[in-house]
């Protein structure tokens, strides 16, 4: 990533901001707190290339975008049953439509009872990129990038929590998420951790089938 592509990352995710936390009807943050969120993460996004690229050495990472026929394949109403690392066992409702853009979804996990976790999340590419915005039950806010995106898998990776990345702090553990498209009707959803990005640890999985089309 170079100094200037890492000031419009900032940009294109702030502008991704704004787009999952502004409501329906308008409510939602202040767009002058947008603006203040897009100032610190432009000083973050060069940080963190100072922190990769050491004295200006930048490498080019192969971009992966969320295709029309993902957002097809996902566009709809899915129930999943999995399990925990644990053996516990988990159910789950995973709903994505369309987004603003042709190549957006707006997309919400929800834990069914006993478990109470729940998610809502941007996809949306930027520059022929996937970038995700997820907030959570827990109070989490992570930034996620595409990885790999191919017509049967698409991973997407943790860039952080935001106050990590407002506050130029690396994250403690990285994130992913893998999804594997099964048959026309049915994927699979594994959820991993890492503390060095290479050796990943199961926490849980979902094998989702879909119940209605959007």
């Amino acid at each position: 990533m170079t100094p200037i592509r890492g000031s419009f990352e900032a940009g294109r995710i702030a502008e991704m901001l704004g787009s999952a936390l502004v409501g329906p009807g308008g409510a939602g943050i202040r767009p002058s707190r947008i603006r203040i969120w897009a100032q610190r993460l432009a000083a973050a996004a060069w940080a963190l290339w100072m922190g990769h690229a050491g004295l200006g050495t930048a490498v080019a990472a192969e971009k992966a975008a969320l295709t029309a026929d993902q957002v097809k394949f996902f566009s709809g109403v899915w129930d999943g049953v999995g399990q925990f690392a644990s053996g516990r066992r988990i159910e789950a409702t995973f709903r994505a439509e369309p987004g603003p853009r042709p190549d957006s979804l707006r997309v919400t996990h929800v834990d069914k009872p006993p478990l109470t976790f729940n998610s809502t999340s941007i996809w949306s590419n930027r520059e022929g990129e996937l970038l995700v915005a997820m907030n959570d039950s827990s109070g989490g806010f992570r930034l996620f990038t595409a990885e790999e995106s191919s017509a049967d898998r698409l991973v997407l990776r943790s860039q952080g929590q935001l106050d990590h990345v407002l506050r130029c702090r690396g994250a403690q553990d990285q994130e992913r998420f893998i999804f594997e498209r099964v048959t026309p009707d049915e994927f699979k959803m594994t959820f991993e951790k890492s503390t060095d990005g290479q050796s990943w640890r199961l926490v849980d999985f979902l094998n989702f089938r879909r119940k209605d089309q959007l």
